[in-house]
């Protein structure tokens, strides 16, 4: 079973994330080609194991860069080859807020 995801759909492919991999489809069929009666065949190219960063949010943006939301690290990152993944931005007011925050019960 997989978790609630984060969704990307492009014309030929779409990223999705389960709680610890990034998965990206690549449709392999051509313009007019049928598989089993459908125009579209969706095969796993590529994953990532991310660990369990809690992400919520995934887009590929123009250049095919996978950027997803970790609200457990909060920040927005990017898959990188060797490292797991490579922030590109983090959010200090966030961790400030939350850090001082002062809970009574």
């Amino acid at each position: 079973m997989i978790a609630q995801s984060g969704f990307s759909a492009r014309r030929h492919a779409f990223t999705w994330r389960g709680k610890y991999q990034r998965w990206q489809l690549d449709n392999v069929l051509a313009a007019g080609q049928l598989h089993q009666d459908c125009d579209r065949l969706y095969i796993p190219r590529i994953a990532h194991t991310t660990g369990d960063i809690d992400i919520d949010d995934v887009a590929v943006d123009s250049s095919g860069q996978v950027i997803f939301i970790s609200t457990l690290l909060n920040c927005i990152a990017t898959v990188a080859n060797l490292s797991g993944n490579q922030v590109l931005s983090h959010n200090v007011w966030v961790e400030t807020a939350v850090t001082s925050t002062v809970w009574q019960w």
